[in-house]
């Protein structure tokens, strides 16, 4: 499958150049474990492989699956769903950032913290901000001082920096 633009609208096409669907959109993702995330009319949802809607959900904001989870926005709030497009957790968040490392960071009244794939939080300690974990590591930041923490919550270092980024190796 493939992503071609004719008159600034995405259509999928298999290896003949054929279209795969009827269907055409605004904005459109690459495939990730056969779903993809497209845009009509300002609406997000995503499509599987035949072109076909997961589900008849709409979204303001959907990100693309990782670790089994999309976390999508509608009514202003932040959610997560499964594979299947069902929503998971049963909460409702201010803001979220997708799963890695086991674990998503997310948003509540001002304050940061992470949940595991069950949606249960990690530890009570919340946070100013936070880009989420990269190679088991996440920069968190309380008050003007950022410093790491591990995926059980635990500070690696009693060290503190003005800024810092994520790792990558």
């Amino acid at each position: 499958m493939a992503w071609v633009i004719v008159r600034g609208q995405f259509i999928l096409i298999d290896k003949k150049c054929e279209r795969i669907s009827d269907e055409s959109y605004n904005e459109a993702e690459n495939f990730d474990d056969g779903l993809a995330i497209v845009q009509k009319d300002h609406k997000s949802f995503f499509i599987d492989k035949n072109g076909k809607k997961i589900t008849d959900e709409v979204y303001e904001y959907a990100s693309v699956y990782t670790e089994g989870f999309a976390v999508f926005r509608k009514g202003g709030k932040w959610f997560f769903i499964d594979k299947t497009g069902s929503e998971v957790f049963n909460q409702k968040y201010d803001s979220a950032a997708n799963f890695n490392c086991g674990l998503a960071a997310v948003e509540k009244n001002n304050k940061w913290f992470f949940i595991d794939k069950e949606g249960k939080e990690l530890s009570g300690d919340r946070y100013d901000s936070t880009n989420g974990f990269s190679e088991g590591l996440a920069c968190v930041t309380s008050g003007d001082q950022c410093f790491f923490v591990d995926t059980t919550g635990k500070e690696i270092s009693e060290d503190r920096y003005d800024d810092a980024s994520d790792f990558h190796d």
